[in-house]
């Protein structure tokens, strides 16, 4: 007998005071708050982008708009964007799920070190091209300990950009697991060597467990903070987006 299907429109799902009757009705509940607060950013963000934007922002107006149930399921379409926080949650779902088990695995020959790699601010109108010199930077890195060490990275490296909106700054700069304290510390001494004006502040190298979620979460998580309470926060979200077009964050 086939499932019978019913559509939700998640912008408009009632909540009543048994909402949390199903994990079904929970799981709605808490999409139906993540698309509020995109929502909400997005519509700051689209008064001050250019023209060409707004039609990516405006995708994810629509992301998961109607959502069909089968069974116990919840289906509906995504927009996959980074500044949509239930496609962001999703990914990040996805991520764990997927580099848990292989981190566990490489744990068991040898430790794992969670390494941030930091570089000075930059402003707006540099932050794309900072971003491509960072990226270089680490792949001399990387091309180095091939040639010179015999030593291939086995991790994940992940891009995250936070703005100070004090000093109107970005700060573009690297985590990452990586397999082994020799290797974390041979990385983190290139990379002071890079023409970047790197110092050793802001740089750290932690031993950390892939058995504790927590600990993955903090490399998965979103690239750049998604909220927008007001102008200033929009224009430099919408700086952030325009600089990590194109470019692969994991």
């Amino acid at each position: 007998m086939p499932v019978k299907e019913t559509s939700v429109i998640l912008d408009t799902l009632e909540v009543t005071s048994d909402y949390f009757k199903t994990k079904s009705h929970e799981t709605l509940y808490r999409q139906t708050i993540r698309k509020s607060e995109t929502i909400n950013s997005l519509l700051k963000i689209i008064d001050v982008c250019d023209v060409k934007s707004k039609k990516q922002y405006w995708k994810t107006y629509h992301c998961k708009n109607v959502l069909i149930q089968q069974g116990n399921k919840l289906i509906g379409s995504l927009c996959r964007k980074r500044w949509c926080q239930n496609c962001n949650r999703i990914r990040t779902a996805e991520l764990v799920n997927n580099y848990k088990q292989p981190l566990q695995d490489i744990q068991k020959e040898d430790e794992l070190y969670f390494v941030t790699l930091t570089a000075p601010t930059v402003n707006a109108r540099n932050l794309s091209s900072e971003i491509t010199k960072r990226y270089k930077a680490f792949t001399r890195i990387k091309d180095n300990l091939r040639r010179n060490y015999g030593i291939k990275l086995v991790g994940i490296r992940k891009l995250e950009i936070t703005y100070n909106p004090i000093t109107d700054k970005y700060h573009p700069h690297f985590h990452l697991i990586q397999q082994g304290k020799q290797q974390a510390e041979l990385i983190q001494k290139l990379w002071l060597e890079q023409p970047l004006n790197a110092g050793i502040k802001g740089q750290h190298i932690d031993l950390i467990d892939a058995n504790n979620p927590n600990n993955l979460l903090e490399v998965f998580k979103y690239a750049t903070k998604g909220t927008a309470k007001d102008e200033t926060e929009a224009k430099s979200l919408h700086t952030i987006y325009k600089a990590l077009q194109g470019k692969r964050i994991f």
